[in-house]
């Protein structure tokens, strides 16, 4: 502080005045009033040097005060370098070149350089309280700021340090897991993996959640490497848990998860998860845990307690010995438990993850059946194409080599036991192809109708049973190499005409038949009418219709092909469209040979086309064939017979074992007025053969069995 003196004027003595109060009175007067005078100027002096004394006071304080604001303003600007600074320092430890792995000692270091620059910067406020008062709080704030954000960043990067690295090991761990994935290989990762954890500088709780998480994919990796594997089976064993084994059934059924127990060591040294009591009460006896699910160990009474607290219990029995039979099985569930891979592994999985991992071991079970079904189907496949090979040259003529036979026994293995049956018959197959070298396609026919007449009689071989296939395979490879060559002659209605009337010289009726429907179909039908002049006839009607699409109405001729027909026009079949068109094709000759028109459609000749479509032939004006009525139903007639002849025919048969459907004899009276022949088909004597029908479609019966048959020559 600075110490102000103020000089003042020394001021000389009075002056000695003789008393005399006479002659001094007014003096004295005098004189005081001058006292009073000069007491009252220096009272004035001394207010004005107090006022002095104040006002330098005060200009000092209010330059002291400039100087510490000066200090203050100069200290904050250098205490923001300060900050700076030391956040500066501590970003640049954190990645300097002496930085250490997980930052270890990187908090101590930070704080210690904090501490020197403190007390370097304290240093600078000088002696003034109240400058060093206004910068301590800060300077300690931000120290303890600085230092406790370094060394939490300096716990974070340990724990990532440690982390970072324990995941290493954990992946590398589970990469060798897929190598051996087994539950003892499990075991000794998880427990070496532990080990490990419980070195690390962590908390309680994030060592655990780095064992779940270890266990957690270790448990994964082992059971998806057995599945890629294929051992669906060992997946099932190590996520399959130990069920209870008794034949005690609760009447209410538990409702604690016994995969899910707490374990407690007994006295005895024991590992228990689940103790047991029961008790009797009005539902039943009920069987509860006596440890909790928290491990702690209850009294009987705080066992029943707890039931009726919680309600939890682990069935509800009969008596109490179900009871003690349940619990006895309980016990020894839990203590396979304790040996079950499953229960050791499955504790690391979500019920979720195991739900999946188990629908992953059905659907790879799936998967497996169905590629071994593919294979199987495959091989079948190619069993059936070196059949369908060989069958093939078979069936052009051609005998197949050794080898081709020795591939297709070999591939045959693969066919199911049917097959193999036909794969057996190749052999005759090779002969059939011998016998019938340059066989022509009428020939082929011929032996194929007698061969399956035997087998409808019951008389062939199983020689001719077998080489019945192959001579109709045989059959249809000439036959279509002939309709090659067929098909072109048939582009012309010359060739069409030629074709039908050389066809229809051919001994056997049906493969004659099927060599026209081949050549173009329904030509077949053209053949089988019974002259030279019907056949060309119906071609040059077939052209008429093309160039008059309208010159027959159809749907007038519809109706009178089915009059004609009568009930033998529901038995055409497919037969009726070709039939149909026939005896159009014939009526288109006809009426435009006679003039006649679409709008003059003639009924009853197109009733005479029909008849003439149906096989009919005119004999000095009588009809032979055809269409005609026997026992008041319309019939197909055999080709020579009459109407009449033909029902002679049906009343001169004796019917000797015909029979009604349920073996009953049927008069023969009863058979001649209501039941009509309705043709079959020819049979390989050339016979037409005809079963009986009454107006409910029943069919007269033979006492041998089947339909009664009529054969007419």
């Amino acid at each position: 502080m600075v110490e102000i003196r103020i000089a003042r004027p020394a001021r000389q003595a009075d002056a000695y005045v003789p008393n005399s109060s006479a002659r001094t009175r007014p003096v004295v007067a005098a004189l005081d009033r001058i006292a009073g005078t000069v007491s009252g100027i220096q009272r004035q002096e001394a207010e004005d040097d107090e006022a002095d004394l104040q006002a330098a006071h005060r200009i000092e304080m209010e330059r002291l005060e400039r100087e510490r604001a000066a200090t203050i303003a100069d200290r904050a600007g250098a205490f923001a370098e300060f900050r700076a600074g030391l956040d500066q320092y501590a970003n640049e430890t954190r990645v300097g070149p002496d930085a250490k792995p997980g930052a270890a000692g990187h908090g101590d270091q930070v704080a210690s350089e904090v501490e020197r620059r403190t007390a370097e910067f304290r240093a600078t406020l000088g002696n003034d309280p109240e400058v060093i008062a206004r910068f301590e709080p800060l300077l300690r704030g931000e120290a303890a700021a600085t230092v406790g954000r370094e060394r939490a960043w300096e716990l974070q990067e340990f724990a990532k340090y440690q982390t970072g690295n324990w995941q290493k090991y954990r992946d590398s761990t589970a990469i060798q897991l897929q190598e051996v994935p087994s539950a003892a290989a499990f075991k000794s990762a998880l427990s070496q993996s532990e080990l490990l954890i419980d070195g690390m500088k962590l908390s309680g709780t994030a060592r655990q959640t780095l064992k779940d998480d270890a266990g957690n994919l270790f448990a994964n990796t082992v059971l998806k490497a057995q599945l890629d594997a294929g051992n669906t089976a060992q997946v099932r064993e190590l996520l399959t848990l130990p069920k209870i084994k008794t034949d005690v059934k609760p009447k209410v059924a538990g409702n604690i998860n016994i995969y899910d127990r707490p374990s407690v060591r007994n006295a005895d040294g024991i590992v228990s998860t689940v103790r047991t009591i029961s008790f009797g009460t009005d539902e039943g006896e009920v069987l509860v845990p006596t440890v909790a699910d928290d491990g702690t160990i209850m009294t009987d009474d705080e066992a029943i307690q707890h039931y009726y607290d919680t309600g939890n219990h682990l069935g509800i029995f009969a008596s109490p010995d179900e009871a003690t039979r349940y619990a006895e099985a309980l016990h020894d569930q839990q203590a396979a438990m304790g040996d079950s891979p499953a229960a050791f592994m499955t504790k690391f999985l979500t019920p979720q993850e195991r739900a999946g991992l188990l629908k992953a071991a059905d659907l790879a079970d799936q998967r497996a059946a169905a590629e071994v079904e593919q294979a199987q189907r495959e091989q079948v496949s190619a069993a059936r194409e070196a059949v369908r090979t060989v069958k093939e040259l078979i069936a052009q003529g051609v005998q197949p080599t050794a080898e081709q036979m020795k591939a297709v026994e070999n591939a045959g293995a693969a066919l199911p036991p049917s097959e193999k049956v036909e794969l057996a018959g190749l052999a005759i197959g090779v002969d059939v192809a011998k016998r019938t070298q340059g066989w022509s396609a009428a020939q082929l026919q011929s032996w194929s109708t007698a061969l399956q007449a035997k087998v409808d009689a019951g008389a062939a071989s199983r020689w001719e049973q077998m080489a019945l296939q192959h001579v109709r395979a045989r059959y249809d490879h000439v036959a279509d190499s002939d309709a090659d060559t067929n098909k072109e002659v048939v582009k012309t209605p010359q060739g069409r005409l030629a074709l039908v009337n050389s066809l229809a010289a051919s001994p056997d009726r049906a493969a004659a038949f099927d060599a026209a429907q081949r050549a173009q179909p329904g030509l077949g039908q053209v053949m089988l009418l019974p002259t030279k002049a019907a056949r060309q006839m119906a071609i040059e009607g077939r052209e008429i219709r093309k160039a008059q699409p309208d010159l027959v109405p159809m749907d007038k001729a519809t109706m009178a092909f089915r009059a004609t027909l009568g009930r033998v026009a529901g038995l055409l079949g497919d037969e009726f469209d070709d039939k149909l068109g026939l005896a159009a094709d014939l009526y288109a000759q006809s009426a435009s040979r006679h003039g006649l028109t679409k709008d003059r459609f003639d009924a009853e000749g197109f009733g005479q086309m029909v008849q003439l479509a149906m096989g009919a032939t005119w004999q000095d004006g009588v009809r032979r064939g055809g269409i005609g009525r026997v026992n008041g139903g319309a019939v197909l007639l055999p080709d020579q017979s009459t109407e009449r002849g033909f029902a002679r025919t049906v009343a001169r048969a004796t019917y000797d074992g015909a029979v009604d459907g349920s073996g009953r004899a049927v008069p023969k009276a009863w058979i001649v007025g209501h039941m009509v022949p309705v043709f079959q088909r020819d049979d390989a004597d050339g016979r037409a053969v005809y079963y009986l029908v009454d107006a409910s479609g029943r069919y007269l019966q033979h006492r041998d069995g089947g339909p009664y048959a009529l054969f007419v020559k």
